[in-house]
């Protein structure tokens, strides 16, 4: 499912999932002593402020900005101290890449290459070639030109943490 459908479906819904946290985590973890916890796909962040509640340190990352921005009202209302972050896997196909664009004047990106080679070009920087391992920075209002798997063959991914301020809704602004 692509962001904007997920940010859809958050927008249209006070709570697209319940409120309470999810009944398997209650009864395995309950009981646990507190430590750290990353809530992968954490939406609203039930799961991850109320592990919060418990003194668990927390970060919950999930790739709707909507989900996020709601989880963060959400924990500030309920005084739980989460990290939230808007991040996104991007799997690229052998050749396959996205439209040159922009981001939101607030944002600050931080991409890995998780497998395969991503070809990039970010500004008047020269294109290069990130292999598996390296990643690179995108600061707010830096010019994405090519971000396209430098395979022809194989598939590419990619870590994508966006860092943008809650009142941007709009995360990934293609150029015209």
């Amino acid at each position: 499912m692509r962001r904007e459908d997920w940010d859809a479906r958050y927008a249209g819904v006070t709570n697209l999932w319940s409120a309470k946290p999810n009944r398997f985590l209650v009864s395995e973890v309950g009981d646990l002593e507190p430590g750290r916890a990353l809530d992968l796909a954490c939406g609203e962040g039930q799961n991850a402020i109320w592990l919060a509640s418990l003194g668990w340190n927390v970060v919950g990352v999930d790739y709707s900005e909507i989900a996020v921005s709601k989880a963060r009202e959400r924990a500030a209302r309920e005084s739980a101290e989460v990290d939230f972050v808007c991040a996104d896997l991007v799997e690229y196909e052998p050749g396959a890449g996205s439209p040159s664009h922009r981001h939101p004047a607030s944002a600050f990106i931080y991409a890995r290459v998780l497998e395969g080679a991503i070809r990039s070009k970010v500004n008047d920087a020269p294109e290069r070639t990130y292999q598996t391992g390296e990643s690179w920075t995108e600061k707010p209002g830096d010019h994405h030109q090519v971000s396209q798997n430098a395979s022809t063959t194989a598939p590419a991914k990619l870590l994508a943490v966006f860092v943008v301020d809650t009142s941007d809704r709009q995360i990934v602004i293609p150029d015209k």
